[in-house]
């Protein structure tokens, strides 16, 4: 698989879930016809893997802004900023290439050492001194130091974390939260500053009353920056501030928004950053509503985004957990054979799911109605 960075990589592999569809179908009357599903077999069709994918896409873009900031090419960032803020460009599934831009300074990879880290973020600090009115360089200086903050924290759960990692984190979110603080002031404005103050509340002391009362600036503000609803069901997880399928309720609460631009959009969006950091398939209930609304989501998505291998994908991933056959023979149709190592665990999970939309309608049909009376 693509090896992802900290924020975007899967934290444990995403697991089809295909088992968990089939042990219900076979609680059904009849067995679900899926011979042989976790075994090898020869009449699998073939594969093609598709490495130059739209998550590669975006991994070069941001290399290439971290090699403008370290050969302090502070211009040409200047302008590349300004052209995205102006002209909302996307990549082919979506994604905005200002939020991009600045995921490269959160994408700084967490394993290099102490050096690089310095030098990194001693070339940003430069940016601003050599651009003191420039709001760019000072989100892009504190979503590097949030980056740097996790560094110092570790991955690991909040009890393996020691005193003193915990004093460094804040410590450099502190750095991050004034860097912010900074650019709010500035007379130039920028989408990118909201997404990077509400990421920036996960591992700070902010209440949750201050984060929803700044999260609805956002969208009084900057409704079309997608950063702020990716990251706000990510903040209402239960592993952080949420209980169980509140990023649900959220999410569907602003589909029906009619003051956001693409508003249908928003859930199936939320799922497509959540799958990412391999968060979706553990944390999405499939109950009959959030169902809905999901496939109403991403069915608007595709619509505006067809040739998106990545949407289509992880639309074909969130039908298997929504037990929607009849979906994932479509989204079958749209992938043709081809695997996007961005999105799926494995060759063979994707293998598992053709053979599981193969099986008969009969016994898929009795499957699925089993599948709501355990999800309604």
């Amino acid at each position: 698989m693509t090896r992802r960075s900290w924020h975007s990589r899967r934290l444990s592999g995403y697991q089809v879930p295909l088992a968990i569809a089939i042990i219900i179908a076979m609680s059904a009357c009849e067995k679900l016809s899926i011979p042989r599903v976790h075994r090898n077999s020869t009449d699998r069709a073939p594969l093609e893997i598709i490495t130059h994918n739209e998550h590669a896409e975006r991994e070069a873009f941001e290399n290439e802004i971290r090699n403008l900031v370290q050969r302090a090419e502070y211009d040409q960032l200047e302008s590349h900023a300004d052209a995205y803020r102006t002209s909302k460009l996307r990549f082919t599934n979506s994604f905005l290439k200002l939020r991009a831009f600045y995921s490269a300074f959160l994408d700084f990879p967490v394993d290099r050492n102490d050096t690089q880290w310095t030098q990194f973020i001693e070339s940003i600090e430069n940016w601003v001194r050599q651009k003191p009115e420039s709001v760019t360089a000072r989100i892009a200086l504190a979503q590097a130091y949030r980056r740097y903050a996790w560094k110092a924290r570790g991955g690991g759960f909040a009890s393996t974390v020691t005193p003193q990692a915990y004093r460094l984190m804040q410590e450099r979110l502190a750095v991050a939260g004034q860097a912010l603080n900074e650019a709010k002031l500035l007379p130039q404005k920028c989408p990118g500053w909201y997404g990077a103050a509400l990421s920036l509340a996960l591992g700070t002391e902010m209440t949750r009353k201050e984060y929803d009362s700044l999260f609805a600036e956002a969208v009084r503000t900057v409704p079309d920056y997608d950063a702020i609803y990716d990251y706000t069901s990510y903040y209402l997880l239960p592993r952080w501030y949420g209980q169980p399928g509140e990023w649900e309720s959220f999410a569907g609460t602003m589909m029906r928004s009619n003051d956001i631009p693409d508003a249908k959009e928003i859930f199936a969006k939320s799922v497509l950053y959540l799958n990412s950091m391999g968060f979706f398939d553990s944390e999405f209930s499939s109950s009959r509503q959030s169902s809905a609304l999901l496939k109403e989501s991403f069915l608007a998505l595709q619509k505006h985004y067809p040739y998106s291998l990545e949407i289509n994908s992880v639309f074909c991933l969130a039908s298997v957990k929504m037990y929607d056959y009849k979906q994932i023979r479509e989204q079958l149709k749209l992938i043709g054979g081809r695997f996007d190592p961005a999105c799926w665990e494995s060759p063979e999970k994707l293998q598992e799911v053709v053979r599981f939309a193969g099986s008969s309608d009969a016994a898929l049909e009795r499957g699925y109605k089993d599948f709501l009376m355990h999800h309604r």
